[in-house]
């Protein structure tokens, strides 16, 4: 079997130092984007379109898209629907197709076009994401969407889970690999408490929103792997 090789990227502002042509990269957004597009095609969302800008959501809307957009947190401004999980749990959005755009998650995906294949991980997914990377024959990229350029401590612990159960199968390569992958293996039984330290929870929790960052912490409640098929996010299970 021919060497494969993984990294991380632990920051979109690192996106230059790593080339993504002809490889598979996982797009990693645990609060919240990745749970968000992860649980909306779980409960029948047809796809999502990742877009940059709350405008382009709304150009999508024009041709028959349901526009979300979410900014600093929050649903922006002018729009009804974001990225909380919570809102796509109840399948009122099912055979519909959504043109999403986040302040992280939507931007990390349109850095990395060049990829062979693009796909969404969090915790929710993780197994069925193990099996879809392995499946995979080239090189892999573990892209952490962070927080405005900025290293975050949840999608870094995310990376280090999914290398922790890959690493026997393919090649950890690189610092950022290996730091990930120590982080996880400091925290694997305390993830949670773990992201109660992190910038990014306690600016959600500010919000209220506790209920929904323990629910993307939790492992596994979806086989769904979102993947990227000619601009869109579909479900392959």
């Amino acid at each position: 079997m021919a060497r494969r090789n993984i990294e991380v990227c632990l920051s979109p502002l690192l996106a230059g130092c790593h080339d993504f042509s002809g490889k598979c990269v996982v797009i990693i957004d645990v609060l919240r984007a990745s749970s968000a597009i992860i649980t909306g095609l779980s409960h029948g969302v047809q796809a999502f379109r990742p877009v940059a800008e709350p405008a382009d959501a709304l150009y999508w809307a024009g041709k028959g898209y349901v526009p979300a957009a979410e900014r600093g947190g929050q649903v922006a401004e002018g729009f009804n629907l974001g990225n909380s999980p919570f809102s796509y749990q109840e399948g009122q959005w099912a055979g519909q197709k959504v043109a999403l755009t986040t302040t992280n998650g939507t931007r990390a995906i349109l850095l990395t076009m060049a990829a062979k294949q693009i796909i969404v991980a969090g915790f929710l997914n993780q197994k069925a994401v193990v099996q879809r990377i392995l499946q995979f024959p080239g090189d892999v990229v573990l892209f952490c969407a962070g927080w405005k350029g900025q290293f975050s401590l949840e999608d870094t612990l995310s990376a280090g889970s999914l290398l922790f159960d890959l690493h026997k199968y393919i090649i950890i390569t690189g610092d950022p690999a290996i730091a990930a992958l120590d982080l996880y293996q400091a925290h694997e039984n305390s993830i949670g408490q773990a992201v109660m330290g992190s910038s990014h929870y306690l600016r959600l929790a500010g919000k209220g929103l506790t209920d929904e960052i323990a629910f993307c912490l939790k492992r596994d409640l979806y086989t769904t792997v979102p993947v990227l098929i000619d601009g869109e996010l579909v479900a392959i299970p």
